[in-house]
């Protein structure tokens, strides 16, 4: 899976998705220019899960999530003298906590939590700690020691993952598969990350299978604040919609992807998830480089009254080809 924040604007980044192009890997992108290549021979074939973020929220947009009901990872931690405290997503530490390991937690008792809580807040005024993360998306048990890192989620900010250091691995669980991945960066500006065995060739085959019939021309959203959508040469590829509450395998990724990218979908209204989109790129077909978020002063109709905007982009490379097919 990629992941990632900023525009793509250098041939290395280019080369970097080449490189990493294969069946059954993931590819999460966040509010990134994304250049989705030409299959030069055969067909290549990509899914899309998108997680987008409002601001006002829509209880009416979270059906869903609340199909999938997942929740995050919770880990107990041996003790750390000193511990980094992190603005989520960012590398550079915002203070340092001095953690008392000589009183050991009891299970159940929020003890160290407490004392991390007041710290915390002193430092960050105004602001409400809702969670305590670490790099790989594993929230700290609240009866738990702190370790050395920990990210901080304030109010409603979600989950992003630091991406500090081109080829550190984080070690996700994917409860749902009943397996851990590896989590990889690739790139640090923009944020982009891949992860290995996410999915079965089983798995790309049956999406490939239950959503081909469904396939067709693909669309771009029209600006101004009328919203809708429209085809253009700009992209010519062919799309099917795969709603998880319709589909299976869809709500079985829409599940696994929330473990990965470590942000629940029934605890947080403002959390949309949107239908998995399957697309499928044609010899010569394209779709030219864009951002996959919506600037809010083009699109109007698309953002809304509630601020909605897309937040992390997720692409499964479903088959490979003999050349190009690159994103």
């Amino acid at each position: 899976a990629m992941l990632g924040v900023d525009p793509f604007d250098t041939d290395d980044d280019k080369y970097q998705h080449d490189k990493y192009r294969s069946k059954g890997k993931v590819y999460v992108d966040s509010k990134t220019r994304i250049l989705q290549g030409v299959a030069i021979f055969g067909v290549v074939c990509i899914l899309v899960a998108v997680f987008m973020f409002t601001k006002g929220g829509s209880a009416g947009r979270r059906r869903n999530a609340e199909l999938m009901e997942t929740d995050v990872h919770t880990e107990v931690f041996t003790c750390s003298r000193t511990v980094q405290l992190h603005i989520v997503g960012q590398c550079k530490s915002e203070h340092i906590w001095i953690q008392d390991c000589q009183t050991p937690p009891v299970v159940g008792s929020t003890a160290h939590y407490d004392l991390l809580v007041e710290e915390v807040e002193s430092k960050f005024p105004g602001k409400v700690l809702r969670e305590v993360a670490v790099g790989n998306g594993a929230r700290v048990a609240r009866d738990s020691f702190i370790p050395a890192k920990v990210w901080l989620l304030f109010g409603v900010e979600q989950f992003a993952f630091p991406t500090c250091t081109v080829g550190e691995v984080y070690r996700v669980g994917l409860e749902s598969a009943n397996r851990t991945i590896n989590v990889e960066v690739l790139s640090t500006e923009p944020k982009v990350l891949v992860a290995d065995n996410f999915l079965t060739s089983e798995e790309c085959k049956e999406i490939i299978e239950v959503g081909k019939s469904k396939l067709g021309p693909s669309t771009v959203s029209a600006q101004g604040k009328g919203g809708g959508s429209f085809t253009e040469q700009s992209r010519t590829s062919s799309t099917a919609w795969l709603n998880p509450s319709s589909y299976r395998i869809a709500a079985s990724l829409a599940r696994r992807v929330s473990e990965l990218v470590g942000i629940p979908l029934h605890k947080n209204e403002r959390v949309v998830f949107e239908d998995l989109q399957l697309l499928r790129y044609e010899v010569t077909q394209h779709y030219h480089i864009h951002h996959d978020w919506f600037d809010p002063k083009q699109f109007a109709g698309f953002v809304g009254a509630d601020g909605r905007n897309r937040y992390i982009t997720v692409l499964f490379y479903l088959n490979d080809v003999e050349e190009g097919g690159a994103t």
